[in-house]
């Protein structure tokens, strides 16, 4: 996705795949120094859409989604708080102990997080959050992960 096209939601799936494509990548890698370099672009990307997601998304869709809607959203939250944990985890590890298989952990509740994303809360958002809001949403959250990336792994990441 460029700058200044789509809209949230399809940011946030442009995420979903990035990360999937990562993991593939992470599981692929032979050589360790490759295989810690991509768990830490899968941290890292996590981390900013995760927050993105809860400062700016989130509470958009609170506002218009139904209400089975909002208990995914809640839970998507708690399957967040699983996540920072576990990626807190792996960091402290500095990629040692282990970390492999907690990368594993983490891409199981990554895969569980955005099949309910992507099954339910996005359709429902997509009915109920004005195009041009979602418009709006998604260069606010480009800003945010610029912000929370830096502008040169920003633009690594191609957006």
């Amino acid at each position: 996705m460029h700058e200044g096209s789509g809209n949230a939601i399809e940011l946030l799936t442009a995420d979903h795949r990035k990360v999937e494509k990562l993991f593939e990548e992470f599981e692929r890698a032979s050589d360790g120094e490759k295989q810690q370099e991509l768990a830490d672009d899968i941290l890292t990307e996590l981390t900013a859409h995760a927050e993105t997601e809860e400062k700016t998304f989130y509470p958009e869709a609170m506002k218009t989604v139904s209400v089975d809607i909002k208990e995914m959203i809640e839970h998507g939250i708690g399957e967040h708080g699983k996540m920072k944990l576990l990626i807190e985890e792996i960091r402290d590890s500095r990629f040692k102990d282990g970390y492999v298989a907690q990368m594993k952990q983490l891409k199981s509740i990554v895969k569980e997080h955005v099949q309910e994303e992507e099954g339910n809360v996005f359709p429902d958002a997509e009915m109920t959050i004005p195009k041009e809001k979602l418009k709006s949403l998604a260069r606010t959250m480009m800003g945010q992960k610029m912000a929370i990336l830096g502008v040169e792994k920003f633009r690594e990441i191609g957006r």
